[in-house]
């Protein structure tokens, strides 16, 4: 198991759990949140043990891109995915700072979700601690995906 620890923000019950269980199959602990606001409580009080964040993009109390500027206040060098099903809502400068932002199109499966999280935490971590996801199969019930859509 690897010592990074992954917050998992997304008001989807499902999609959360599923997310944690395929962190988990790819050797991340993951911490969940039901939202935005207790996403940022969360991150708040444990800032100095999380290494990502996979934050929803559209969420009832608090949109991501607003939870994003949030973040940066207490962590501006954080790496943040975004998990969405609309890719292009999110624009360019929403996706700047000092900290990388990537984004991750639903559906995907675990082995999208683990090459975006590694090359996530490399990219912060200037190549240190990342995991391996080559040759993972499994999508926890959503349909695999070699490709976000913003890439297709």
């Amino acid at each position: 198991m690897s010592s990074r620890r992954i917050l998992v923000i997304d008001d989807e019950s499902d999609l959360r759990r599923a997310v944690r269980e395929m962190l988990r199959a790819l050797g991340y602990s993951s911490i969940g949140a039901a939202g935005g606001t207790e996403g940022l409580d969360i991150f708040r009080q444990q800032a100095d043990t999380v290494s990502l964040i996979l934050l929803d993009a559209h969420m009832p109390d608090l949109e991501g891109v607003d939870m994003l500027r949030r973040i940066r206040e207490t962590a501006p060098d954080i790496p943040v995915v975004f998990i969405t099903g609309d890719p292009g809502g999110i624009r360019p400068q929403d996706r700047e700072g000092p900290g990388s932002v990537e984004i991750l199109g639903k559906p995907f499966g675990m082995k999208e979700l683990g090459r975006v999280v590694r090359e996530a935490l490399e990219v912060h971590s200037g190549g240190e601690d990342a995991q391996s996801s080559e040759g993972s199969t499994s999508t926890m019930g959503f349909p695999a995906s070699t490709r976000s859509p913003s890439e297709k």
